[in-house]
């Protein structure tokens, strides 16, 4: 379940979710490739971490988990990708490692993780490249389907997850808040939870 759990925390984390002035100060300080609206610019990583609570249909709160995640956003190849560790308080010496690589096209994007655990679609909402909510499904390797929504509130992403089985039935929801923290604080911690270990 652990295993399980972990991958439906990283699907969908978050698919592009820097701050709309981290990024217009970013992209609009990059050439434009010519006869194209889309921004060139090179890569730009942002740095997060935040708490994923599980919980029940009747609302029972059954796992915790603190998650740290490393965004590489790379518009000039259309792509994201996604670093994620998940560190639980239960088990200090099961933390967990994903990567997930999403493929943007207009407002849409194709996702799936290193290790083949799922994939999905989503549909983006704003600015390309600054948008401010999107939505994705998922489908795990077990068929299992995640329905998610999320969302930046300020400098905060707000992520809501709805786990459902292949017939529609919801087994748990998700539910999910990050804060940007720097690159310093990130490797610190990534140490802390994995060893010295470069991904």
């Amino acid at each position: 379940m652990k295993r399980s759990i972990g991958i439906l925390v990283v699907c969908l984390l978050a698919a592009c979710s820097h701050s709309n002035t981290e990024l217009k100060q970013n992209l609009e300080t990059q050439p434009r490739a010519t006869g194209s609206d889309t921004p060139v610019a090179s890569s730009l990583v942002t740095y997060y971490k935040g708490i994923s609570s599980v919980s029940l249909p009747n609302g029972q709160v059954v796992g915790k988990s603190t998650m740290l995640v490393r965004r590489t956003l790379n518009p000039s190849a259309s792509e994201i990708e996604e670093y994620v560790i998940e560190m639980s308080p239960q088990k200090k010496d099961d933390q967990q490692e994903f990567k997930v690589i999403m493929n943007v096209e207009g407002n849409s994007f194709k996702m799936k993780d290193s290790n083949g655990s799922f994939s999905g679609t989503g549909t983006l909402e704003g600015e390309p490249w600054k948008w401010t909510s999107w939505s994705s499904k998922s489908v795990l390797a077990n068929k299992m389907i995640v329905e998610s929504k999320d969302s930046l509130e300020g400098n905060k992403l707000v992520v809501t997850k709805t786990v459902k089985t292949p017939d529609g039935k919801v087994t748990v929801t998700m539910h999910e808040t990050y804060s940007p923290i720097t690159k310093d604080v990130f490797e610190k911690e990534r140490k802390q939870a994995l060893g010295d270990i470069s991904k």
